[in-house]
């Protein structure tokens, strides 16, 4: 009877620890792929999306692309950009919890009230990330653009000028981790 007992007891402590590291830990989930949205661009009519794909045990591989769609009374802003990144993982795996670090390029095209033109540029980002068991993903930091815009001219009449310069942002991303 009492080796009933002790082996019941162990195979219970064995199930309870094997399912909490398993079921509960999104450590352990092995997610390889993630969808996020940068918000706070949603309110000025950008709508930037990011697809990531784990390359390594600490890099995920990202595909920006963003469409630009925004109008106040004749005033239009029309636009499509895209990029790449890679995020590493500084303190732990790909889609985990931990701090990471953010390098990458992008360009596009904009209209800006008739005046068109091609934008490049690059831009980091660190911080850090949440990844909760039912696969919701949290980014907050901080980044920092460095861009330049090519019109092709503006209502003034003035041909081929540019605009560049570095632009602090916050880094707020939510997502889906799978």
């Amino acid at each position: 009877m009492k080796l009933l007992k002790k082996l019941t007891f162990w195979i219970f402590i064995a199930v309870f620890f094997v399912s909490q590291s398993t079921m509960a830990n999104p450590k352990s989930l092995n997610r390889t792929m993630d969808i996020t949205v940068y918000p706070i661009s949603l309110i000025v009519g950008r709508v930037p999306l990011r697809f990531s794909f784990a390359v390594a045990d600490r890099v995920a591989l990202g595909i920006n692309l963003a469409g630009v769609f925004f109008g106040l009374g004749e005033s239009k802003v029309l636009g499509v950009s895209g990029g790449v990144d890679a995020k590493f993982y500084l303190t732990g795996r790909v889609y985990e919890d931990g701090w990471y670090a953010r390098p990458g390029v992008f360009a596009g095209y904009l209209d800006i009230a008739r005046v068109n033109g091609a934008h490049v540029g690059l831009d980091v980002a660190a911080g850090y990330g949440w990844v909760w068991a039912s696969g919701f993903s949290l980014d907050l930091g901080l980044a920092l653009d460095y861009g330049h815009w090519f019109a092709k001219h503006d209502t003034a009449g003035i041909k081929n000028f540019g605009l560049f310069g570095f632009t602090p942002l916050l880094d707020l991303n939510l997502g889906f981790a799978f």
